[in-house]
């Protein structure tokens, strides 16, 4: 597991890298969606498990829900420990 912080990091500067990867990945999982979608029909294979169309794009936009929520309870989180720094 990688480790993000250092000793000079605040925890709202590891929270907005965190928030960063979070962005990123949420922006992957449109992107799959997009693809998915322009592609029609076909079947979409997850670990050897195949979806249709609709409920592969169901799945990532779930994931896509799960991720927002983290990145928000994160940043408060983190805003808070750094109140209490203070």
């Amino acid at each position: 597991m990688q480790t993000i912080t250092t000793e000079t990091d605040y925890p709202l500067n590891v929270a907005e890298k965190i928030q960063d990867r979070l962005i990123n990945t949420i922006n992957e999982l449109d992107s799959i969606i997009n693809l998915i979608n322009k592609f029609g029909p076909d079947l979409v294979v997850k670990r050897g498990i195949s979806y249709e169309r609709k409920q592969a794009t169901n799945y990532i936009e779930e994931a896509i829900d799960h991720l927002q929520y983290v990145d928000t309870y994160l940043y408060e989180y983190a805003k808070n420990l750094h109140r209490l720094e203070r």
